[in-house]
C-alpha cells in the first residue's frame, strides 16, 4: 500500500475525514479493498484494511507504526474501518494472536468480546 498521504488524495484513492475528537483519518471505500488511515500531523500513524473478505464477513487487520503504539491509533483506524458504508451488511471480525499483547489491548480499547479461538497443529 502507498502510504504518501498526499499521492493518494491526488490520485483519488482516498478522501480525507475527521471524527468527534478531532483526529484525522484517510478512507478508502471499495468493500474489498476498504482501509482507513490513522493520521498524526498528515503523517501515517496506523492502518487498518481489510483483509479478510467473504460475502457475509469482513476481518480488519491493522499495523501502526511503532513510535505511535500505545497511542490509541490502531484503535481509531479500526473504529474507523468498522464505520464504512460498504461493509455495513458484514459480520465485522478483528482477530489478534494471544502472543499479541499490542492487538489485544486494541481489542480491549474498542470493547471487543472474545467470541472463539483457533487452533493449528503444525
Amino acid at each position: 500500500m502507498d502510504h504518501d498521504v498526499a499521492g493518494l488524495i491526488e490520485r483519488g484513492e482516498g478522501s480525507r475525514a475527521w471524527d468527534s475528537d478531532g483526529n484525522e483519518f484517510l478512507m478508502r471505500a471499495d468493500s474489498d479493498e476498504a482501509w482507513c488511515l490513522a493520521l498524526h500531523d498528515s503523517e501515517v500513524a496506523s492502518v487498518a484494511q481489510t483483509v479478510r473478505l467473504s460475502p457475509n464477513g469482513a476481518e480488519s487487520g491493522t499495523v501502526t507504526v511503532p513510535e505511535w503504539r500505545g497511542r490509541g491509533f490502531a484503535a481509531a483506524a479500526v473504529s474507523e474501518w468498522a464505520l464504512r458504508p460498504e461493509l455495513s451488511d458484514h459480520a465485522l471480525f478483528f482477530n489478534t494472536d494471544w502472543k499479541n499483547v499490542s492487538s489485544q489491548r486494541v481489542a480491549q480499547r474498542l470493547g471487543l468480546r472474545l467470541f472463539g479461538a483457533g487452533y493449528a497443529i503444525t
